[in-house]
């Protein structure tokens, strides 16, 4: 079976970038999320 980039089969490509999405996409919550709660505190 064919590698794609990053060594990654052909087949799992397609799951392997929905998983990709899914990382960047909980990163970016959770970097917004805690930039609440720090400028929350910082009023107090």
């Amino acid at each position: 079976m064919p590698k794609g980039p990053g060594g990654v089969f052909e087949a799992d490509s397609s799951l392997f970038e929905m998983h990709q999405a899914k990382i960047v996409t909980t990163t970016e919550y959770r970097t917004r999320v805690l930039g609440t709660l720090i400028g929350l505190l910082r009023r107090r």
